[in-house]
């Protein structure tokens, strides 16, 4: 197994054998001690017994811990009335480090505990994270990793990108959309079947795009067709041309296929037939996608109509060869307003562009976040 599929099934494990015990924090104990051992070592049933085993003792002893505190009060003496003696009392006893007060300690509605504190009553602080300190044996590439912090992260009310370095390297033409699916006989119209013209993925110009196109379409032909690519220079339009000749009797161009490169040429996604040459409706585009999406797993803020857009965290523009964001120049990207102060061990980070996974080929990016803490 996986170590996400790991993780999932041990915190599922636990929260229906501890279902007082808060989901949240079993997960984030999971990751923690998932982290610590290699993926051989737990993907086997012995190896993953004893991480429950290990994990069940930890939930066993921050129980323990945590009913010494709700004990306590009930010993101190009467004159301790408010709650800000009786917490400086419990930190006396050191037992005040092994667990959060709670808003009963603090007699606080839990659902106004974060609206009651002001923004100038928090502690700002900063927090850097560079996609090269990531395990790259667990996450080879930028676009998907888990960052384990150092230090929890407690008490925060507000998280927020303030500045960030991201890498616009992904290719004009990319293997989700580098093909191109024609028909050149009856036989491929009657039984539904085509030949396909690949482009290696990279960065072109359109003159090295119109000369691959063709080179990729004539060696894909069975019938000694000749295609050809003209550019409308003008209009920033393209022309796919066949002369039927050989054993060909139709060109047909199948632009309904997901990884057809018709989006790139300048064509609409549907089929094109009764004729020998073709001229795009829109202009080409080579200059690759215009945003990526950014997700922050448990920091989601946006929707979307695109499925690689829902739950982001934010959307960023993917203009020139390196996005240099900073919230003073650009806008402001903050997950507020939490019902109540939220505990952080690690960033799940995610970046996608429409058609999944954004591919940064091999080049890392930095990330800088402040969050507001009581």
């Amino acid at each position: 197994m996986a170590d996400d599929q790991i993780i999932e099934l041990a915190t599922t494990t636990l929260g229906e054998k501890y279902p007082h015990v808060n989901k949240q924090q079993i997960r984030e104990m999971v990751i923690y001690e998932v982290k610590r051992r290699s993926l051989t070592e737990i993907s086997n049933a012995s190896g993953f017994s004893r991480l429950l085993r290990a994990l069940e003792a930890g939930i066993k002893r921050s129980e323990e811990t945590q009913a010494l505190p709700q004990a306590l009060p009930q010993a101190l003496p009467n004159t301790l009335k408010s709650v800000k003696e009786m917490e400086s009392a419990l930190e006396r006893k050191t037992v005040q480090k092994f667990r959060k007060i709670t808003d009963e300690d603090r007699n606080v509605d839990a659902t106004k505990h974060a609206k009651v504190v002001k923004r100038n009553q928090c502690i700002q602080r900063y927090i850097h994270v560079d996609s090269r300190d990531r395990d790259t044996t667990q996450f080879p590439n930028a676009n998907r990793y888990t960052i384990m912090l150092d230090a929890a992260l407690v008490s925060v009310l507000s998280f927020e990108l303030v500045s960030a370095e991201i890498p616009i390297s992904d290719y004009s033409v990319k293997s989700t959309y580098n093909k191109i699916h024609f028909q050149e006989t009856t036989a491929h119209v009657t039984n539904s079947t085509y030949l396909t013209a690949t482009v290696t993925p990279g960065n072109y110009t359109i003159q090295t795009l119109k000369t691959a196109i063709e080179t990729a379409m004539n060696a894909a032909s069975i019938s000694g067709a000749t295609y050809s690519v003209t550019i409308l220079d003008l209009l920033n339009k393209v022309t796919i041309t066949s002369d039927i000749g050989g054993t060909a009797i139709l060109f047909n161009l199948l632009f309904t296929k997901q990884d057809s490169m018709a989006r790139v040429l300048g064509f609409n996604a549907q089929d094109l037939t009764g004729s020998a040459s073709y001229t795009s409706t829109n202009q080409y585009n080579l200059n690759g996608e215009a945003y990526i999406f950014m997700h922050l797993k448990n920091f989601e803020l946006l929707d979307s109509t695109n499925s690689s857009g829902k739950g982001a965290f934010c959307k960023i523009q993917a203009n020139g060869t390196i996005k240099h964001f900073a919230e003073n120049r650009d806008y402001r990207i903050v997950k507020d307003n939490f019902n109540e102060a939220i505990r952080i061990v690690a960033l799940e980070i995610e970046f996608r562009d429409y058609y999944g996974l954004y591919d940064f080929n091999g080049l890392e990016h930095s990330l800088t976040f402040r969050y507001l803490t009581i």
